[in-house]
């Protein structure tokens, strides 16, 4: 069974926008998503939340029509925002202090049995996010991390 790993909407983004600093990472898994190496599980939030590329703004009708399209892709696991996923964002939001959307989106990944949740969230030092709390006990046994950068290659393969 392929591994599940939970994106952010900053992944998605970072990868539509072609972002240097995130777009490798993110195009080589979903490669390996296209290749049933792994199934990438996003919340519905997600769709709403890439409505508008931070770089440009509101989406033209065409752009709008590709990003939808892409949640679209069969390797995408679209979970959506039940009763169960809602009253653990609740908790995750009122014990640590995440805003209420993210928490929306770590339950997901939580509920959804994602070995880990990829994001961005807290990657400037100057950022409180949700990198931060990866290692927290609540997480178990999901992680909290960055995507791997396939330039500094695997364990056995370092460049």
């Amino acid at each position: 069974m392929p591994d599940r790993v939970y994106w952010d909407s900053c992944c998605f983004i970072g990868l539509l926008q072609d972002e240097a600093d995130k777009a490798p990472a993110l195009v080589e898994l979903a490669q390996k998503a296209a290749a049933d190496e792994l199934v990438i599980v996003t919340s519905a939030l997600a769709i709403a939340e890439v409505c508008k590329l931070p770089e440009t703004g509101a989406q033209p009708e065409e752009q709008t029509k590709r990003v939808l399209e892409f949640f679209e892709n069969p390797y995408i696991v679209i979970r959506a925002l039940d009763r169960m996923i809602a009253e653990r964002a609740n908790r995750i939001s009122r014990d640590t202090g995440i805003k209420p959307l993210d928490a929306v989106h770590v339950a997901t990944g939580i509920i959804a049995g994602c070995d880990v949740f990829y994001t961005y969230d807290g990657k400037k030092k100057s950022k409180r996010g949700l990198l931060q709390y990866n290692g927290e006990p609540w997480l178990h046994p999901m992680r909290i991390e960055q995507p791997p950068d396939p330039a500094k290659g695997t364990l056995f393969n370092k460049k």
